[in-house]
């Protein structure tokens, strides 16, 4: 395939480069925060099937975001596979940032009908198996390098470690992957990677990414730790995730796992709110705010309001939105 300036957006992943430090092989688990508690809170509102147009991966594109490999922020490896720099010096195959290059391909091929992106989709899908962790019927996506949340280092995560928000946008891409060419490894994929998304019964069992709290209430989390972040952007980006394996499956499982989701957003939101401020990163750092992420968050609102036709989503959607115009006047 001729390269024809592929190029991503990384609008919701900023944070991730912030801290990064070269790949390391050590690993560090912290002790898990998960509740023994066997039920959590489940949303008992209606889930819609919303047309391709409102699902937020589904944007009309002519050209890829807004970066490109002259920016020095990935290369390609010899399949024409994206490898993320971190710190523009090591080449990592990044859950994240492969995800989206994928989903980005796909509605390229969707707009200018060019198989090109299709191919580079279709490689993504194939290559994201080879650096996963398999285990008890599960498919891990690692972080191969060490990372300083919010460039603290007590918040360390170190290699490989695991992310709810990397296992959603992964089951995403799959998702859509198997909306244009429907095949059975998709799918099969797809429950590998959901399962990972389940309340794990072992409270010992490693790696983790969702945990139970004391409440009941449940958690995704995209830095799991004890105590656990709350990451709220994190969560929503799972949630996209959970939500289009269950429209592709049916599953009854995951329509849990999604309606407990949705009940600890709807339950906790306005404890990310800052009138006329940017909202919380997560709720166990409330002095990380950040621009970006505000808007990330009044996005993602919309879209569980979309979803669920729920007007208290809409109606927060339309706070954080105030919220940050304000923040902006301020903040110019």
């Amino acid at each position: 395939m001729t390269h024809k300036s592929l190029i991503l957006c990384l609008g919701c992943m900023p944070g991730l480069f912030f801290g990064c430090q070269e790949s390391e092989t050590e690993r560090t688990v912290p002790t898990t925060p998960r509740s023994s508690a066997p039920e959590y809170e489940k949303y008992e509102g209606p889930i819609k099937s919303i047309s391709a147009q409102e699902h937020p991966y589904r944007v009309k594109r002519e050209q890829m975001g807004s970066r490109d490999l002259e920016t020095g922020i990935y290369k390609l490896d010899d399949e024409g596979i994206p490898l993320l720099l971190i710190g523009k010096k090591y080449p990592v195959y990044h859950p994240v940032f492969l995800a989206q290059y994928g989903l980005n391909s796909l509605e390229m091929y969707r707009t200018t009908g060019d198989e090109d992106y299709l191919d580079l989709a279709r490689r993504i899908g194939d290559k994201l198996p080879e650096t996963a962790l398999k285990q008890d019927g599960k498919m891990w996506f690692p972080y191969t390098f060490k990372f300083d949340l919010h460039g603290y280092d007590d918040q360390t995560m170190k290699a490989p470690w695991y992310s709810a928000m990397a296992q959603g946008q992964v089951l995403s891409l799959y998702a859509a992957l198997n909306e244009i060419e429907p095949r059975e490894e998709y799918v099969e994929i797809s429950d590998r990677i959901f399962r990972t998304l389940l309340p794990e019964s072992d409270l010992e069992a490693e790696p983790w990414c969702t945990c139970i709290s004391e409440d009941g209430l449940l958690w995704l989390e995209e830095y799991p730790m004890d105590p656990p972040n709350n990451t709220l952007n994190g969560m929503l980006f799972a949630i996209y995730g959970i939500y289009d394996y269950q429209q592709l499956t049916g599953s009854k499982e995951a329509e849990d796992v999604l309606r407990g989701s949705i009940a600890t957003i709807k339950k906790t939101i306005p404890n990310f709110r800052i009138e006329d401020g940017y909202s919380h990163y997560c709720l166990r750092h409330p002095l990380i705010q950040d621009k970006g992420y505000h808007r990330i968050h009044t996005r993602q609102l919309e879209f569980l309001a979309s979803i669920t036709g729920d007007d208290e989503f809409l109606e927060m959607a339309a706070r954080f939105k105030a919220d940050g115009l304000i923040a902006d006047e301020h903040d110019d």
